[in-house]
């Protein structure tokens, strides 16, 4: 059993943006940045990692507002076909091409302190747990005009709605529909 499957539950993807929407707001907020969470989709369940879902998505939130100064950081999230979709994006100080090819190639050298240090640890920890999630992630950048990730999980539906996960403030309720 592999480490993704071990640890898989159910959950809404439109609640996941509603507890970023959440969390994110405030602290953008205080940068003066625009927070935007959005979820395109219908209101399904689906299985998968939610908490290591969670920690990924948090580590590209945290990094996009400390890499911004002005402007936006947005969320987006989309299930289409077995994969659960999650865009990041920023207008902050962006990386390079060289960043780019170094963030890229990690996943064949993840664990590397040199990449680390240029691409900050958040983002190390974010690939280890694509890597796990045997998900796949892609930059895009330009130097000082913001990144954008994009990052697809497999995950799976689930036909019959019986319980999905929501959170409320510093809770986790489980409801069975």
């Amino acid at each position: 059993t592999t480490y993704a499957a071990e640890n898989e539950i159910s959950f809404s993807p439109s609640v996941l943006v509603t507890t970023f929407d959440k969390k994110f707001t405030p602290l953008a907020e205080a940068k003066g940045l625009i927070f935007a969470g959005i979820y395109n989709g219908e209101d399904i369940v689906v299985m998968g990692n939610y908490e290591s879902i969670v920690e990924l998505v948090d580590n590209l939130l945290c990094n996009a507002i400390k890499c911004t100064s002005n402007g936006f950081v947005i969320l987006n999230v989309e299930y289409i076909n077995g994969k659960l979709i999650v865009c990041v994006a920023d207008s902050g100080t962006g990386m390079s091409a060289a960043q780019i090819q170094r963030f890229n190639l990690s996943e064949m050298k993840f664990g590397n302190t040199e990449l680390s240090e240029h691409i900050g640890r958040d983002l190390t920890d974010t690939l280890g747990i694509v890597n796990k999630l045997r998900g796949s992630i892609k930059v895009f950048s330009d130097a000082e005009k913001g990144c954008k990730f994009i990052v697809q999980l497999p995950v799976s539906t689930i036909r019959e709605q019986a319980y999905c996960v929501t959170h409320t403030p510093n809770k986790l309720l489980l409801i069975k529909s």
